[in-house]
């Protein structure tokens, strides 16, 4: 039953989302840490998730191996890009957004990623789904300049949708609500 999976895979992963939606005859069920969007009244927050290494169960390697990220000009450059977006994207419905100047490590059960969360304030009127439709795709999925990625995905025929870069979440009556990738 997809709701065992769902609550199995809630408690091996607590820091990500988890659901399990109707598709087909059967169920997508997953969880994942890449959270597009929560709202809750006029704050919004994202968390910008690029540059993964894997877990050790040694816990010097682990330590090694997230240092290693975190000094990593590669992983950093491709996060830097993933978060740039993401406070741009805010910054087009958001009367502030606000960041740290670094990231920190989100250590998974098997992986460990980069992690920048952002925060901002909603303007007036600017309501949840205005906010995931800016944020989706973000460049970790898309690749980036978005312009240039588009193009040579569609001169690869390549087809990023359907469940491959799905949104899934929920939103309540008032407006608020959460997206995951």
């Amino acid at each position: 039953h997809p709701h065992v999976l769902a609550d199995r895979l809630a408690a091996l992963h607590p820091a990500c989302c988890t659901f399990a939606l109707p598709h087909g005859q059967g169920h997508v069920v997953a969880a994942s840490p890449e959270r597009l969007a929560v709202k809750r009244g006029s704050e919004v927050h994202s968390t910008a998730l690029a540059g993964t290494a894997r877990r050790h169960a040694d816990p010097e390697a682990d330590a090694r191996a997230a240092r290693d990220l975190l000094a990593s000009p590669k992983e950093r450059r491709e996060h830097a890009i993933v978060a740039d977006a993401i406070i741009e994207a805010l910054a087009e419905v958001c009367d502030s957004v606000d960041c740290p100047d670094t990231p920190d490590v989100m250590r998974l059960r098997q992986v460990q990623h980069l992690r920048t969360p952002v925060t901002g304030h909603l303007r007036a009127g600017v309501g949840f789904l205005d906010v995931v439709s800016r944020l989706h795709p973000t460049p970790a999925v898309l690749g980036w300049p978005r312009p240039a990625a588009l193009a040579w995905l569609r001169a690869m025929d390549e087809g990023r949708d359907g469940l491959y870069t799905g949104v899934a979440g929920w939103i309540d009556r008032d407006g608020d609500g959460e997206a995951a990738m």
